[in-house]
């Protein structure tokens, strides 16, 4: 979607510069271990979230549906009970 090509030149010296800073800066593989576990405890977190928030949107659908047939069942009462205020 976007051009690559329109980006100015000094963006690509310093995202160069980025990836030769991260080459040079190794981590350990304990401290890749124990980010890779909080991501992926962060990851279980997220989908719990996820989960939860589905829950409630569904729980409120259910509601609006109820809340949509009561005031339909209300309006039919009232037509019942005075029908000549309503006849135009």
């Amino acid at each position: 979607m976007h051009a690559r090509c329109a980006e100015p030149i000094c963006d690509n010296i310093s995202q160069e510069d980025e990836i030769e800073k991260r080459k040079s800066t190794e981590m350990a593989p304990a401290q890749v271990e124990a980010e890779m576990q909080e991501l992926k405890r962060e990851n279980c977190d997220m989908k719990q979230y996820v989960l939860a928030l589905q829950g409630e949107v569904y729980g409120a659908r259910l509601a609006a549906k109820y809340l949509d047939k009561e005031l339909a069942g209300r309006c039919v009462a009232l037509y019942m009970l005075y029908p000549k205020q309503f006849d135009s």
